[in-house]
C-alpha cells in the first residue's frame, strides 16, 4: 500500500485516541453525610438531607480571529471556526471550549480557576492532539452513571490534500478495516454515508471499545466531512451504558453543523 494512502487510515484512529483518553477520566464527587440526633426515648432519627447545590464552572465565551463561542439565553452554546467557515450548536449540559495551537498554555492558565482537577485534565489531553479545534465536556454529568468518565465531543481538523482524492466512502471503508486491527478488542458496530439536515455529506462511524481496551467500556460516534484541504472529524465519547441516552445530544450536534461565511 502506498505511503500516503496508509497515512489516510489513521485520520480516524487519531480522533478516536485522544477522545478515549479524555473520557477516561473522573469529576469529583460530592460527599454528603447523613447526621443523626438522640431523641427522648434514645430512637435515632435522621435528620432530613440537605440539598446539595453542585457547584458548576461558568460557560465560557470567547471570541477571537479564529473562533467565536457564543452562550445563549436557554444556555446552549454556538461554535464558530472563522477560519475554516463552519459552526456547531451544542445543548446546555456542554461546556464548550475553543482551542487555539498557539495559546495553548494561555488557555490552561486562563480555566484553572473554572474547571475541576479532572476537566482540566481532561482538556491538557485534548491539547496534546494535533489539529484539535474544539472540546466539550459534559459538565454537569448528564451522562454519567459510573464516575469512570466525562462525556466529551472534540473537533479536530486535520490537514492532506491526497484526502480530496478519495471519496468519503473510500475513506470511511478503509479507516474501519484497519481500526481493529491497531487498537485490539475494539470493532466498529455501525457505518454508513449520511447528509444532515443542512446538506452536508459525512462518513458516520460507530466504534465500541470494551473494558479490556481503556479501562471502562466505552463508545464513540464520529462524523468526518471532507474540508478545503483536508478532513474534519467531529468524535463523541461516552461510557457505553450511557451510550443510548447521550447519542440523541450527539446527533443534534452532528445536524446542527453547516457552512457559514
Amino acid at each position: 500500500m502506498p505511503k500516503k494512502k496508509q497515512a489516510l487510515l489513521y485520520i480516524v484512529l487519531t480522533f478516536l485516541i485522544v477522545s478515549f483518553a479524555a473520557c477516561g477520566l473522573n469529576l469529583d464527587k460530592v460527599n454528603v453525610k447523613i447526621p443523626f440526633v438522640p431523641t427522648k426515648t434514645s430512637t435515632l432519627i435522621p435528620t432530613p438531607l440537605p440539598t446539595v447545590t453542585p457547584t458548576y464552572p461558568p460557560k465560557i465565551e470567547a471570541s477571537t480571529n479564529q473562533y467565536l463561542v457564543e452562550v445563549q439565553e436557554d444556555s446552549s452554546t454556538i461554535f464558530t471556526d472563522l477560519e475554516l467557515g463552519y459552526q456547531l450548536e451544542f445543548s446546555p449540559e456542554w461546556l464548550v471550549i475553543s482551542v487555539d495551537e498557539t495559546g495553548q498554555d494561555t488557555l490552561l492558565e486562563n480555566t484553572a480557576d473554572a474547571l475541576s482537577e479532572n476537566m482540566q485534565q481532561m482538556l491538557s489531553a485534548a491539547l496534546q492532539q494535533g489539529g484539535i479545534r474544539m472540546i466539550a465536556m459534559d459538565y454537569i454529568q448528564v451522562y454519567h452513571e459510573t464516575g469512570d468518565s466525562i462525556a466529551n465531543m472534540n473537533v479536530i481538523y486535520q490537514t492532506d490534500l491526497a484526502s480530496q482524492t478519495y471519496e468519503l466512502s473510500f475513506l470511511l471503508e478503509n479507516n474501519a478495516a484497519v481500526l481493529p486491527t491497531l487498537i485490539p478488542d475494539s470493532d466498529v458496530t455501525y457505518q454508513a454515508i449520511q447528509t444532515n439536515p443542512n446538506g452536508i455529506e459525512y462518513a458516520k462511524m460507530v466504534v465500541r471499545h470494551p473494558a479490556s481496551t481503556f479501562g471502562t467500556p466505552l463508545q464513540q460516534i464520529m462524523m468526518m466531512v471532507k474540508l478545503d484541504e483536508g478532513v474534519l472529524a467531529i468524535t463523541a465519547s461516552v461510557e457505553e451504558s450511557m451510550y443510548s441516552e447521550a447519542e440523541p445530544a450527539f446527533l443534534r450536534v452532528f445536524n446542527s453543523l453547516k457552512w457559514v461565511d
